[in-house]
C-alpha cells in the first residue's frame, strides 16, 4: 500500500512540474517531443514499483519453492503409478501359478 502511495505521488509531482515545462516551451515546435518523453517518463514510474517487485527475492524464492513443489509431487505420482503397476503385475503372475505346481514364494 505505501508503494502505491509512493508512486501516485511521485506521479503527480512529475505530472507537475512537466506540465509547467510543457508550458514554457508551448511556443517551440518541441512540443510535441516535449508530450512524448513526459508519456514515457510517466509509464517508467508507474512500471517502477513493478519491476522491483518482480525481481524482489521473495517473489523469485517463492516461483522457485512452487515449481520445486510441482516437480516434487510430479515424481511422487509416477513413482506411486509405477509401483501400483508393478503390483498388480505381482497379483496377475500370482493368480496364474497351478494348483498342480507347488507355488512356493519366499517371503522377506
Amino acid at each position: 500500500m505505501d508503494t502505491i502511495l509512493e508512486t501516485v505521488k511521485h506521479v503527480a509531482i512529475f505530472v507537475l512540474v512537466f506540465s509547467i515545462i510543457t508550458n514554457l516551451f508551448s511556443g517551440s515546435g518541441y512540443h510535441r517531443y516535449f508530450r512524448f518523453v513526459g508519456g514515457l517518463m510517466i509509464l517508467i514510474l508507474v512500471m517502477t514499483p513493478l519491476f522491483a517487485w518482480f525481481t524482489s527475492e521473495s517473489f523469485l524464492d517463492d516461483c522457485l519453492d512452487s515449481h520445486i513443489f510441482e516437480l516434487e509431487n510430479g515424481f511422487q505420482e509416477e513413482e506411486l503409478r509405477m509401483i501400483g503397476e508393478e503390483r498388480e503385475e505381482l497379483l496377475k503372475e500370482g493368480s496364474q501359478v497351478d494348483p498342480g505346481e507347488e507355488g512356493y514364494r519366499e517371503t522377506r
